[in-house]
């Protein structure tokens, strides 16, 4: 099976440069949150928890079959604006964020999970707030 795993948040991501993790770090630093461009493009966030189970799901149930690919991911897509404001009021700095200009247009990345819940069935999706909480427990405590 060929499996096609979204934009992965949680726990243990200390060492990736992306939006989650990197808005965590400015936050917990006292430093504001950075929004590039409208912050309008959508993502896809799925935890890694969810991921995880997901993929354990898709070796259990497709053993020897040829399917795929598969979308592995929450199936509710939100703007990175909504992302990064989830982020600030889990981390309790709301509205501490500084907008920048754009380099260049944005883009969405949104993905049906459709085939992927018709062949695995419906797999856990943690609410993107909790994952967040979750998340930014584990960056206080790495700390």
């Amino acid at each position: 099976a060929i499996l096609r795993v979204g934009h992965i948040y949680g726990p243990g991501e200390g060492a990736y440069r992306k939006l989650i993790p990197e808005t965590i770090r400015r936050l917990l630093s006292e430093q504001p949150a950075r929004l590039v461009g409208t912050g309008e493009e959508r993502r896809d966030f799925l935890y890694v928890g969810d991921a995880a189970d997901a993929m354990v799901r898709a070796w259990e149930r497709l053993e020897g079959r040829d399917v795929g690919p598969l979308n592995l991911v929450s199936g509710r897509s939100i703007s990175v604006r909504q992302a990064v404001a989830a982020i600030c009021e889990a981390a309790g700095c709301p509205g501490h964020v500084a907008q920048e200009a754009s380099p260049g247009p944005g883009r969405s990345f949104v993905f049906d999970a459709t085939l992927a819940v018709g062949e695995l069935g419906a797999y856990a999706v943690t609410d993107f707030r909790e994952g967040i909480r979750r998340e930014i427990a584990w960056f206080r405590e790495a700390r």
